[in-house]
């Protein structure tokens, strides 16, 4: 992208940008580590935990939401582009 425009091509990488850091994350909740015994508050840093990890978890399901938005807004272009030249061409051929 420059220059303020959006050129069509510059969405696939934007989308597996997305894609990528979602699995990347997604990788990083299946190892994550036992609650640490904290002593009396052990409970609290539980919770804590839990809190981060659901807030990683809503990240996660964020981004595959972007990446899957950004490739229909993709294809979406395409054929609005497809079209409008097909228009085009039918219109400069007097049809």
């Amino acid at each position: 992208m420059s220059g303020g425009t959006l050129d069509v091509r510059d969405l696939n990488p934007l989308a597996q940008t997305l894609a990528t850091s979602a699995m990347a994350l997604e990788r990083l909740g299946s190892s994550a580590p036992a609650v640490p015994d904290a002593g009396s508050s052990t409970g609290e840093v539980g919770s804590a935990l839990a809190t981060i990890c659901q807030a990683m978890s809503n990240l996660v399901e964020a981004t595959a939401k972007s990446a899957d938005l950004v490739q229909a807004n993709d294809k979406a272009f395409q054929g609005a582009e497809h079209q409008n030249a097909a228009d085009l061409h039918r219109a400069a051929r007097g049809r």
